[in-house]
């Protein structure tokens, strides 16, 4: 025992490490425009959002308006509720493996994994991202409440729809994850999941009721042909990017000219991988089908939406599907690798090797937080609206003006 938790110290100091680089970033882009709005006019300005707003996110303003209250606007303190909030979702990640897989081990590395994820940079470096971090915390928790069959899982998904909306699809994870533990057929678990979907469906008339710019927007976003292709080529770099960090600009002009390119490296690599887990018999197969339809269910309400191939534009978008993907590839691994101790070092290298290209992408972050301030500070009016991926002034150049300037 003693020699596990050393592990577990040893393993978690250089994570910690890593993640306390954003601790000395500043304010960047569209958090001088929620500060400003917190400062202004308080908390209730998130309940209906600015006039013809989709964003209903109440949850999520209430931690900013504690961070203003508390930290006033000193960035350090936000980057410390965001990693608290990315540690909170790591951990609840090692509760669902452990519900799912009943195995330490592969709890562990997935809780892990997950942590040091390369995509996870816009969404704990950057103060904006944080909107992810808290949905996917209460949607996790439900996940785990739900497969315990405890009917708190319902408020819990509930109150995460009120920090974004984009987790509307977690009745339908909820479904698919009792399927994986064989126990969708009991009473209780149907009342759950016909209980979320209700919630869903409230909410989503609702929403469409008060929020009259998001019915047009809806309804201007009809499916074609054309549209239904997009969202194919938006999954494809959706799933490329899960694991794979921005791609070098001198492979710009490559992927750009071969448009095919990604396409075939992932049907190559998920070839190869569904022939060694079938050389491995059929255990497990069902389990890591359903975490991948998970995965795909996850990124629906994202998938008119693109991931950048090469920055880290849009990557907050990966946070919730990352946790699927990270489910399935320890799986996967465990099955492959009968060895686990072998298994478990193979994925824990994999995790410091993700870690790595992280704090790659931090680094893009700290320069653009960086670069608000000097832009501010001259009164140029030259605002660049991103930089390697990390916002600079996308929006928020007004309010940094008179937000810096005091």
């Amino acid at each position: 025992m003693r020699t596990e938790l050393t592990l577990v110290i040893l393993l978690l100091v250089p994570a910690l490490l890593l993640l306390g680089q954003s601790l000395s970033y500043g304010f960047m882009s569209d958090d001088f425009h929620l500060l400003y709005r917190v400062e202004r006019e308080g908390f209730f300005y998130s309940w209906g959002g600015e006039e013809g707003s989709a964003f209903f996110r109440p949850v999520t303003v209430l931690s900013y308006f504690l961070d203003n209250r508390i930290w006033g606007l000193n960035p350090t303190g936000y980057h410390i509720t965001s990693i608290l909030w990315h540690l909170l979702c790591s951990a609840l990640v090692y509760r669902l493996a452990q519900e799912l897989f009943r195995d330490r081990t592969a709890a562990f590395c997935s809780g892990y994994l997950f942590l040091l994820l390369t995509c996870h940079s816009e969404s704990v470096a950057w103060i904006s991202g944080r909107t992810d971090l808290i949905a996917t915390a209460f949607a996790l928790w439900s996940m785990i409440l739900l497969l315990r069959k405890n009917f708190l899982a319902v408020p819990v998904f509930a109150t995460g729809l009120l920090a974004k909306e984009s987790i509307i699809i977690v009745p339908l994870l909820w479904l698919l994850l009792l399927i994986v533990r064989e126990d969708w057929r009991s009473r209780r678990s149907t009342l759950l999941v016909l209980s979320g979907l209700m919630v869903s469906a409230f909410y989503t008339e609702s929403r469409l009721l008060f929020s009259p710019g998001l019915a047009s927007g809806l309804e201007s976003t009809g499916i074609s042909a054309v549209s239904i292709f997009e969202m194919a080529g938006n999954f494809l770099r959706y799933s490329f990017r899960v694991f794979v960090p921005p791609l070098p600009l001198f492979l710009r002009s490559f992927v750009l000219n071969n448009p095919l390119a990604v396409p075939v490296f992932l049907l190559a690599l998920c070839s190869a991988m569904l022939i060694v887990l079938k050389k491995r018999g059929t255990e497990g197969k069902t389990k890591i089908a359903l975490l991948a339809g998970c995965f795909i269910v996850s990124l629906l309400p994202v998938i008119l939406m693109k991931v950048s191939l090469f920055d880290s534009r849009s990557e907050r978008f990966l946070y919730l599907p990352g946790v699927f993907a990270v489910l399935v590839l320890v799986q996967w691994v465990l099955i492959v690798i009968r060895a686990r101790r072998t298994a478990a070092i193979m994925l824990l290298l994999f995790a410091l090797f993700q870690g790595v290209f992280l704090l790659r992408s931090f680094g893009n972050w700290q320069i653009a937080g960086e670069m608000c301030r000097e832009i501010v500070s001259s009164g140029s009016t030259e605002t660049p609206d991103n930089y390697n991926g990390a916002y600079v002034f996308r929006n928020g150049y007004d309010e940094a003006v008179l937000i810096l300037g005091e």
